[in-house]
């Protein structure tokens, strides 16, 4: 059998009825055939539940049990070390794909990009705080756009030739706490990144009020923490001090994308909140360092449904292009409600 030429690492703590609608958006891409599916998980595989019938059309499939206890870019950077193609990419158990998502991104990686990632598309549009949560994570790559080279890309869900993560050895996990540190660690060594616009994805964002402002203090918090990690305490003092003129270095970055959105101008306040919690986040991450964020978001970043609105967690009331929804729908529907086992 040739090699397949494009792995997908889909971590979850869960069972794989909470990956099942992203598992069939995978099985409709044009080029299945190619891709091997990488999930990962510490589920023990008399409870995972997998139902290798909605497997059979991947090129090969792995189920990479791990420990338990481990943060979610450690499952990450497993399924990195497990993957079999030169090209690997991170997806979501709440990310939806074009049906030739993987095969435009194979298309750009024919290029010596070291990153490609795809435009993305707000799968739940219908709450300022879904709007907020997607443009502060996805906004820069959001329509409308084109495609092109980029200083960096989305931290979630980019796809990356597999060797150049591989020299990062057992500091792997740690670096893809923050993927963006990785960006620009391979723009200072002279690789390019690109966005293909023609690659589509779906991202299904937190609506409801508490884990939307959890999650953003926990990722400004684990992003400070590793930034700060070869700082002098005077540096970290003084980014400290600082926290509250990063909201408006970060507003005035992506003020085109928010007026360029749907929800101009009332997104505006909502924007700025999100901002200031953001850079308070930092401002205790220069200070005191990560602590047990990264647990903390292992919980919340997956398992999307038990962090939307309840409408939300139906496929028929997301927002995806006719060809995708059909395709999903047409499999078993996922449970409404899981829990995450997080030691």
């Amino acid at each position: 059998m040739t090699s397949p030429r494009m792995s997908v690492i889909l971590p979850t703590y869960s069972t794989f009825a909470t990956i099942r609608r992203t598992i069939n958006s995978l099985r409709g891409q044009s080029v299945v055939g190619e891709i091997e599916l990488v999930i990962v998980t510490p589920t023990p595989p008399e409870s995972f539940g997998l139902d290798a019938s909605l497997l059979r059309d991947f090129h090969s499939h792995q189920l990479l049990r791990t420990e338990s206890g481990l943060f979610l870019s450690q499952l990450c950077a497993a399924g990195v070390f497990a993957a079999k193609a030169p090209i690997v990419t991170l997806t979501e158990d709440h990310v939806f794909h074009a049906l030739d998502w993987a095969e435009q991104l194979l298309e750009s990686h024919q290029q010596p990009y070291a990153v490609v990632a795809a435009q993305a598309f707000n799968a739940n549009p219908d709450t300022l705080l879904s709007w907020s949560d997607f443009l502060m994570g996805y906004g820069l790559w959001s329509a409308p756009t084109q495609s092109g080279p980029r200083d960096y890309l989305p931290g979630h869900n980019s796809s990356y030739k597999r060797d150049l993560l591989l020299i990062y050895g057992d500091q792997l996990a740690d670096k893809m706490t923050a993927e963006v540190i990785i960006h620009w660690e391979l723009r200072s060594e002279g690789h390019e990144l690109y966005l293909n616009a023609d690659a589509k994805m779906y991202h299904m964002n937190f609506s409801k009020w508490s884990s939307w402002m959890l999650t953003t203090f926990y990722a400004g918090r684990s992003f400070a923490a590793l930034r700060i990690q070869a700082w002098p305490p005077l540096k970290r003092l003084l980014f400290a001090a600082a926290w509250p003129l990063i909201p408006f270095v970060r507003l005035r970055r992506i003020w085109p994308t928010l007026a360029a959105s749907p929800v101009f101008p009332q997104i505006v306040p909502v924007m700025l909140l999100q901002l200031f919690i953001s850079a308070f986040g930092e401002f205790v991450g220069y200070l005191f360092g990560a602590g047990d964020v990264h647990r903390a978001i292992a919980k919340l970043e997956t398992l999307r449904d038990n962090h939307v609105r309840p409408r939300e967690r139906h496929l028929k009331n997301l927002n995806l292009p006719e060809g995708i929804e059909r395709f999903v729908q047409d499999r078993k529907p996922d449970p409404e409600h899981h829990s995450v086992d997080v030691p």
